[in-house]
């Protein structure tokens, strides 16, 4: 759980991302760090150096104040997740309890958990936390049980801390340190399906401070406030604009900052925007590898190639083993139509950092494109070592697989993509092209179905599930497909020509004629150079290029 970031000098940015309990925390600090993308959605933190003295990374030493030293963020009350229980909550959710905030301090981790003593289990565990509750709520527990208002028991957790299951670890049941007076009555225990939340189920609102709270009111924690709101994107369009109006009337010195605002001005679609933003954190800091990598990227994508690659240059003079420059710059490359030079940084890039992120898919991908599939295959198979997890990559194994022949091996890597991003279109649109090759042509019907289901702008899945369903003689249905395919894309010359033969199946010879002259007059020479014919048999799915 430990960052692998070097060692810096005092002063200097420094970014550590991990799991906790609560959403999110930002350390306190002049500089903020590059907000870098995390596992999951739902937990991060951020930290980075102090504001007030000049620390190293991990500097901090138990007795400092908290607070001091870094901001917690969290869901704004009421918005569903007040409940939340989750495998990596245990602090967070013995601070909801009375017992703690009456404490005033008293009651912490150590009171039950000594780590310079063996702790008893079973029956003995039993007496031992039942005495720790005791030592604070006697003799009232004694009254109570004498007065018939409570019962006799000597097992305290089980009913005021019982074991739950946990919402996003959901074969684990851990105890529920928020102490109730009552517990919920339902079961707590119960099964609970594993959720593969997409970014429209994530959570899409305020962040509210956590601890401190309330989060003083100074110049320092209203920017850190902003940035909380669009680190992770759950309230970007109004954090974008908070973030921009704290940053005019409070200008800071640091360029993170400023990355901070071109990652969310990127994140929101504003370009412009970010480029100016991200071209201020290289004017503070000229040095800035990170910096330079934003402003670049930001050039591209708001069409200016040619200075975009001058500032890749620049970083590269700066940091000429710095793996992730030469990555970006092979994308750029790859963009340009160089493949084989963007191959040959990628390669560099992963010989400098072979953990790279996304770096094999990046070259796997540009090996399937000059068709040189088995070093393809063997880029993947690098990228999958790293990260097991990775839809991308088993998609496009599958695809890699599907052109070496290899259907059974194809098939498993589109199932594990497609259960990895069970709604996402093209995958399921690739799974369905391969069980095409496989002739499993019911399997793929309905994989199409489900693709377009997940994404009904996908017109080449209209057509694949259009020539399934025509395959089948369900030609209504095949033309309503079809119908969906040429409304989405008026210039597809093969949606055009599958339609038409599909209603010279039907008879209609007029509406037929109308979509094989678009056919015929689109720029596919598949479409150009077919011809229909009125029957049935003309409606035969084909497996698109």
């Amino acid at each position: 759980m430990c960052s692998r970031s070097p060692r810096r000098k005092p002063g200097a940015p420094v970014l550590d991302v991990r799991g906790l309990g609560a959403f999110l925390f930002l350390a306190r600090g002049p500089n903020l760090p590059r907000l870098r993308p995390v596992a999951t959605a739902k937990h991060h933190e951020i930290a980075v150096t102090s504001p007030s003295r000049s620390l190293w990374i991990f500097s901090y030493i138990p007795g400092q104040p908290l607070e001091d030293y870094v901001l917690y963020f969290d869901h704004a009350p009421k918005t569903g997740y007040d409940d939340k229980f989750e495998f990596v909550s245990v602090a967070y959710r013995l601070r909801k309890s009375r017992c703690f905030l009456e404490s005033k301090g008293a009651l912490t981790c150590l009171s039950c958990h000594d780590p310079h003593r063996k702790l008893p289990a079973g029956e003995e565990a039993k007496s031992y936390y039942s005495g720790q509750c005791r030592h604070c709520h006697e003799p009232v527990i004694s009254t109570l049980v004498a007065q018939g208002k409570h019962p006799d028991a000597a097992d305290c957790v089980s009913c005021h801390m019982p074991k739950r299951r946990t919402e996003d670890v959901v074969h684990a049941l851990i105890t529920d340190h928020f102490i109730q007076r009552k517990v919920p009555m339902r079961d707590l225990q119960a099964e609970l399906q594993e959720r593969h939340l997409t970014d429209a189920e994530e959570y899409h609102g305020e962040v509210a401070p956590y601890y401190p709270s309330p989060l003083p009111k100074t110049s320092e924690n209203s920017l850190y406030l902003a940035v909380a709101q669009v680190a992770r994107q759950n309230n970007l369009d109004k954090g974008v604009a908070d973030l921009a109006q704290e940053m005019n009337q409070h200008p800071p010195r640091e360029e993170e900052f400023y990355i901070a605002l071109g990652d969310a001005w990127k994140n929101s679609g504003n370009s412009k925007a970010a480029v100016g933003a991200f071209e201020q954190a290289v004017r503070i800091k000229p040095e800035s590898v990170t910096a330079l990598r934003s402003f670049a990227a930001s050039l591209k994508t708001s069409g200016n190639v040619s200075r975009s690659e001058q500032i890749l240059n620049r970083a590269l003079h700066l940091a000429p083993l710095d793996g992730s420059t030469w990555n970006q710059y092979a994308m750029l490359e790859a963009d340009l139509g160089r493949t084989g030079r963007a191959i040959e940084k990628l390669q560099k890039a992963l010989a400098l950092n072979p953990d790279l992120p996304e770096g094999d898919l990046n070259l796997a991908t540009l090996f399937v494109q000059e068709a040189q599939m088995e070093p393809a295959e063997t880029a993947l198979k690098r990228a999958l070592s790293i990260d097991p997890y990775d839809a991308a990559a088993y998609d496009l194994m599958g695809r890699v697989l599907t052109a070496k022949n290899e259907m059974s091996m194809a098939l498993y890597s589109f199932q594990k993509a497609t259960h990895l991003r069970p709604d996402y279109g093209p995958y399921l649109y690739n799974y369905a092209l391969a069980l095409v090759a496989a002739q499993r042509l019911d399997e793929a019907r309905t994989q199409a179905q489900a693709a377009v289901n997940a994404d009904p702008s996908l017109a080449e899945g209209h057509v694949l599930l259009g020539g399934l369903l025509a395959n089948e003689q369900r030609l209504a249905e095949a033309v309503s497909e079809y119908q969906q395919a040429v409304k989405l894309q008026p210039g597809f010359s093969l949606a055009h020509l599958d339609l038409g033969l599909v209603l010279a199946a039907q008879g209609d010879l007029r509406s037929a004629t109308e979509h094989l002259r678009k056919a015929a007059a689109g720029k596919d020479p598949n479409a150009s150079t077919k011809r229909a014919r009125p029957s049935s048999e003309s409606a035969i799915i084909r497996l698109p290029t």
